[in-house]
């Protein structure tokens, strides 16, 4: 909490039971949304840890690394970004909103005819009632009509 001061050190995330590959997060200005990738058993998998400004664990979610259908958002650890209390994510499919329902991490919203314009390879930052998609040879605003 940029607010306090002091760092808490007490936040209870998962045992990582693999070898760890990666790792990052997206913050908002209500949730963190941290993921790892961990190597065990031959396989990859991508982890997703929702933490709350208390360092409170809401929900958590695993999927094998290039999962897809209801798992795409968590296919990759890049291509993401976090607003409120949603996280936009870059999919194969599109753009997708992914969100906390009932105590587990769910796809909110699917955003229809955006499959051209992200890739989970893309950056993705939201502003300007919409989100921005960076690509290695163009920025595209993309605008969320609901």
């Amino acid at each position: 909490d940029a607010k306090n001061q002091g760092l808490n050190d007490s936040v209870k995330l998962p045992l990582i039971k693999g070898q760890l590959i990666d790792s990052t997060c997206f913050f908002s200005g209500d949730l963190c949304w941290f993921f790892w990738s961990e190597q065990g058993q031959g396989a990859r998998t991508n982890h997703c840890a929702v933490i709350d400004s208390k360092g409170e664990v809401l929900s958590r979610a695993s999927a094998p690394e290039g999962a897809i259908d209801d798992d795409a958002w968590l296919a990759t650890l890049r291509g993401k970004c976090a607003a409120g209390k949603s996280l936009f994510v870059a999919t194969e499919d599109g753009l997708v909103r992914v969100g906390i329902d009932q105590g587990k991490i769910v796809i909110a919203e699917k955003f229809a005819d955006t499959e051209s314009f992200v890739s989970p390879g893309h950056h993705l930052f939201v502003g300007g009632g919409g989100v921005y998609v960076v690509s290695r040879q163009e920025i595209n605003h993309l605008k969320l009509n609901r």
